[in-house]
C-alpha cells in the first residue's frame, strides 16, 4: 500500500456492477457507504482491498486521487467496518486503507488512471462502446490480485 496524497485510489466492483458503470460514467453512492447521514462512495489505497471487493470477475478502478480531490470531498475513515476474520486484514491494514468520496462520481473517465479487469475478459468481449470510450485504460491482469506498477502522472 503506497502512502502518500498522490498514490492512487482503488474501488473494487462485481462483475454484474461493470457495465452500469462504465456505460453511464458514474460511480454512484451507496447507502454502505455513509459518512454523516450522506451517501458515499468507498475507497481505499490499497489495491489488494480492493481486489477483493472485486472477486475473481470483478472490476479495480484506479483514480488520480489529486484530481479527484480538486471536484470532491474526500474523507479518510478509521474504524474497522467488517470483521477482521471476512478478508483476513489486521484491523492497522484496514484503517490505514479506507477513504470515502461523499456522493456521485460523475464524469468517471475524468479521474481514472486505470481499469483492472481480471483474465476473465479475454474470452468475454466488452461491449464495443465500452472499449472505445476506456480502451487505453483498460488493463488485464492473470489474477486480479497481482498488484500493479505503481505510476504518477502529471
Amino acid at each position: 500500500m503506497t502512502e502518500s496524497n498522490l498514490a492512487p485510489l482503488y474501488h473494487g466492483t462485481f462483475k454484474q456492477n461493470i457495465s452500469p458503470i462504465l456505460m453511464n460514467n458514474v460511480l454512484n453512492a451507496t447507502s454502505n457507504a455513509i459518512y454523516n447521514s450522506r451517501p458515499g462512495i468507498s475507497l481505499t489505497r490499497s489495491f489488494a482491498v480492493a481486489s477483493r471487493w472485486a472477486g475473481e470477475q470483478g472490476m479495480v478502478l484506479e483514480f488520480d486521487q489529486q484530481r479527484l480531490k480538486a471536484n470532491h470531498k474526500i474523507i479518510p475513515i478509521n474504524q474497522l467496518h467488517y470483521p477482521e476474520q471476512l478478508y483476513h486484514r489486521t484491523a492497522k491494514e484496514e484503517e490505514l486503507a479506507e477513504e470515502r468520496v461523499i456522493g456521485d462520481i460523475r464524469n468517471l473517465k475524468k479521474y481514472l488512471t486505470a481499469i483492472h479487469l481480471s483474465k476473465f475478459y479475454l474470452n468475454n468481449e466488452l461491449p464495443d462502446q465500452m472499449k472505445s470510450e476506456y480502451g487505453g485504460l483498460i488493463t488485464i491482469k492473470h489474477r486480479l490480485t497481482q498488484v500493479p506498477k505503481v505510476q504518477y502522472f502529471s
